[in-house]
């Protein structure tokens, strides 16, 4: 491992990548390719389990070429020397930093080898952030020819009460340098290499979901026990799966679930980048072929905009599953009303937030979660054009939900139902980032659980099935500290589901 001083007035090169750290005192440590068994991906001592996060990076085929670490206080930066670079303002898509934040890192590498991609991971004080180049940003993978790489990395502001003490620490900021494999990706759209690989990952499928997680194809007699009465069927969200979505669920949870339901559980899993809601729903009908099934669903974040599209059965779908009825769905984090983060200019924030929510959960299948956001992650940069129609679906004012939320007051007896979260971080890193004078106007200061507002959750959107009546919300409070991804590992969402639930045959 290489190390050099950095000072807070200039640049510093070490192992051919130079950084500019502009009003921080410290050093700069750089690592190559970690040997085999140990975790490069946050720093973790050899010999460590990897975490979800680099066991992802493997997956995908991901190394990381060059591991950064910068240590420091922040002072007061003097200006720059006669011909050094200035530090642009602003980051990858995520708009112009405030006057009052402290200048971007930036940091100058080798350019990848031919038939490689490059990107940048920031973990700094919890968060987790990527970053496309400059160069890649502006003229697409397959059009960049400089022989660098220039990241512009705004730094990760400490909380209020540590960002006025004098000196204070940045504590370590890891910068991880990642290749990838492109020579068959480049010339392919976005959208194309995101389809290809979530549809290969994710096939859509309709199983049996025992009381211990376990998921198997539905045979004969599952179906035929399906028509016995009402079953419950769980749909998950972005980037998700079923075992990632719902597997913090309680053992006593989904034990008393299958009770109630005479074992009649099931979930849908379906890919979620390329593909609108409406596309989802449709593969399910085609699983289900015609055969009567009766429905309470539990669903999670965009898989309440599938089970939806099921339930309201709008005008694309209408004769595809006329024996299928909907009684009511609980909806958990639900965008019902879009979430501007699925607009194409936020999608770095929405990987910078989805990122950092998973890179500890210790859930099962978080990895897989991961590695469908790598895959985004890759794909945004070989090619500059966005037009994931899968993520865009779930954008205010998409096409997709100007038509999902149009029509009269439901007539056919369903009920929906919302659990929603007011997030406040108790991190005060965390609440920091969150709460910046760029990142807090995204929400415009409305409360929601990181990555969906409770408005787009449960206010009237054009659906005469909105809004939600006070009665069938519930809302976890700030001081709780519930989030977006964490919602199933709370035993109110148990307590609350199982409420709704009781009904049930």
């Amino acid at each position: 491992m290489a190390t050099t001083a950095l000072e807070p007035d200039g640049s510093v090169t070490l192992d051919g990548l130079t950084l500019q750290a502009p009003g921080i005192r410290g050093a700069m440590s750089v690592e190559r390719t970690a040997p085999p068994g140990r975790v490069s991906v946050g720093g973790a001592a050899a010999g460590a389990v990897a975490d979800p996060l680099d066991r992802a990076l493997r997956r995908q085929r991901m190394r990381v070429y060059r591991h950064v670490t910068v240590d420091g206080t922040r002072v007061a930066a003097a200006a720059p020397p006669a011909g050094a670079a200035r530090a642009p303002r602003g980051g990858a898509g995520r708009g112009t930093t405030p006057a009052s934040a402290p200048d971007p890192l930036i940091l100058t590498v080798p350019a990848p080898r031919r038939g490689r991609g490059q990107v940048v991971l920031v973990i700094a004080n919890g968060v987790a952030t990527w970053h496309h180049s400059e160069e890649s940003r502006s003229a697409g993978l397959a059009a960049a020819t400089s022989p660098t790489r220039t990241y512009v990395i705004p730094q990760v502001r400490p909380a209020p009460e540590r960002e006025a003490a004098a000196g204070v620490s940045i504590g370590s900021v890891v910068i991880n340098v990642i290749t990838f494999p492109v020579a068959k990706l480049v010339g392919l759209a976005a959208r194309r290499i995101a389809r290809d690989w979530d549809a290969g990952q994710h096939p859509s499928q309709l199983r049996a979901y025992a009381a211990d997680g376990t998921l198997t194809a539905l045979a004969p007699a599952d179906w035929d026990r399906l028509a016995g009465g009402r079953a419950l069927l769980f749909v998950h969200g972005t980037f998700s799966s079923t075992e990632g979505a719902f597997s913090r669920l309680p053992p006593a949870t989904m034990a008393e679930l299958h009770r109630r339901y005479g074992g009649r559980v099931i979930a849908f899993d379906h890919p979620t980048l390329a593909d609108d809601p409406f596309v989802n729903a449709r593969a399910f009908f085609e699983t289900v072929a015609g055969r009567t099934l009766e429905l309470d669903v539990v669903c999670h974040s965009r898989g309440g905009l599938v089970a939806r599209s099921i339930a309201e059965r709008p005008d694309q779908l209408a004769g595809l599953g006329p024996k299928t009825t909907v009684r009511q769905i609980a909806m958990v984090g639900v965008l019902n009303g879009g979430t501007i983060l699925a607009d194409a200019a936020h999608w770095g924030e929405l990987l910078d937030r989805i990122t950092t929510l998973l890179r500890l959960l210790p859930a099962p299948g978080v990895v897989g979660t991961l590695e469908t956001v790598l895959a985004v992650v890759k794909a945004l940069a070989v090619e500059v054009a966005q037009d994931l129609e899968g993520l865009a679906a779930m954008a205010p004012g998409s096409a997709f939900l100007g038509v999902l939320n149009t029509g009269p007051a439901a007539a056919d007896g369903s009920r929906y139902r919302v659990i929603g979260s007011n997030f406040e971080p108790i991190d005060p890193d965390l609440k920091a980032w969150l709460n910046d004078e760029v990142r807090d106007r995204i929400f415009a200061e409305r409360p929601n659980d990181m990555m969906v507002t409770i408005d787009s959750m449960t206010a009237a959107n054009g659906s005469g099935r909105f809004p939600i009546a006070a009665a069938d919300i519930h809302a976890f409070e700030p001081a709780q500290a519930v989030e977006h991804a964490d919602y199933f590992g709370q035993p109110a969402t148990s307590e609350w589901l199982l409420g709704w639930l009781a009904g049930a045959p």
